[in-house]
């Protein structure tokens, strides 16, 4: 029997529910449905495999154009509903009664999409606007289980720090102290640099001075003064500490880091600026309802995200940072950068 979390379960309930609505619905900036929505034509499985939506709503299973099986309407929205309780109800890595014959009959071989890609779901729509039936990927976020992470932590999420006023004496009784008791006992932070190179490029693909917003950022975060990136960049606004003539660019900057790394950029790997999942971002919400932010409205999307994430503190022995180190006679520490859904 196959066993996954809510998350990777989450993956196969959005194909479920979609072919169940027969439609993806819009969402507002709060994550509510609107009423605009796009009737789904088909949608995308592994190479030569699409599920096709009838006019009554049955799912035709095709493999290289080929009919292999139907499920129909009702048994659709069964599925979709079971499988939504079963994940409500499981805990850690669980499995789903029946739901081997379940994927057999749709064909799935996994739960979820290749890590290896960024878009988790290819589908084919009606655009009631243009007339024309584009194909477009998403990347799904569930909220059926634990917060999401937007931007994963690694060793390639440091930031160097310069300790500016401060003494070796001072070394040990900081770095016994608890991490959130650090930043509260050192004095001025000097910033220095991301100290991956390929992260750093990616930061300076978006915008030359982001790299200096997302420290201040992490200056403040760590300091405890505040978690949220919408608390985070009112902070920004508030301190100027660039002196920009238009503080509501801090905003700006943060949007587009958000968008980026939902999209398509990651810390360790070159990114060209392309948003793999380059026509949308699909919501599981706790009730079960599914809905999409598409790029063509991506003021919504933008806000959604800085409204809905905050800055989390990854495990500081894994992604080595949070202790003051010397590094040529000088007094360093490294503060790490993880963003999470709320």
């Amino acid at each position: 029997m196959s066993s996954a979390n809510k998350g990777e379960w989450s993956e196969f309930y959005v194909l479920l529910k979609l072919l169940a609505d027969r439609n993806i619905f819009n969402a507002d900036e709060n994550m509510n449905r609107v009423n605009l929505s796009r009737p789904i034509k088909k949608i995308f499985g592994c190479e030569g495999l699409e599920y096709r939506l009838d006019k009554c709503g049955n799912v035709e299973i095709f493999y290289n154009d080929e009919l292999r099986g139907k499920v129909t309407a009702d048994e659709v929205a069964t599925s979709a509903e079971n499988v939504y309780n079963a994940i409500i109800n499981g805990n850690g890595a669980f499995e789903i009664v029946g739901v081997d014959e379940l994927m057999k009959k749709f064909r799935r071989d996994n739960v979820k999409a290749s890590s290896r890609q960024k878009a988790d779901i290819k589908i084919q729509v009606y655009d009631v606007t243009t007339g024309e039936n584009p194909i477009c990927r998403y990347s799904i976020k569930s909220y059926l289980g634990n917060p999401p992470t937007l931007f994963n932590a690694s060793k390639s999420t440091n930031f160097k720090f310069e300790l500016t006023d401060f003494t070796a004496a001072q070394i040990y009784e900081i770095n016994s102290a608890k991490l959130s008791d650090r930043l509260k006992l050192i004095g001025d932070l000097k910033f220095i640099g991301v100290t991956n190179k390929t992260f750093a490029g990616n930061l300076s693909l978006i915008c030359t001075s982001l790299e200096k917003c997302l420290a201040e950022m992490l200056k403040i975060y760590y300091r405890g003064a505040c978690t949220t990136c919408a608390e985070l960049v009112i902070k920004l606004e508030q301190n100027n500490f660039m002196n920009l003539e238009r503080v509501d660019a801090y905003r700006y900057k943060i949007k587009k880091f958000l968008s980026a790394a939902a999209l398509g950029m990651t810390a360790s790997a070159d990114w060209n600026g392309r948003e793999d999942a380059d026509n949308g971002y699909i919501i599981v919400k706790k009730n079960g309802e599914v809905a999409a932010y598409h790029l063509l409205t991506r003021d919504n999307f933008e806000t959604y995200l800085l409204n809905n994430t905050k800055l989390d503190t990854p495990s500081t022995r894994r992604h080595n940072f949070g202790k003051i180190y010397v590094d040529g006679g000088k007094y360093f520490i490294n503060l790490n950068l993880q963003i999470r859904f709320i």
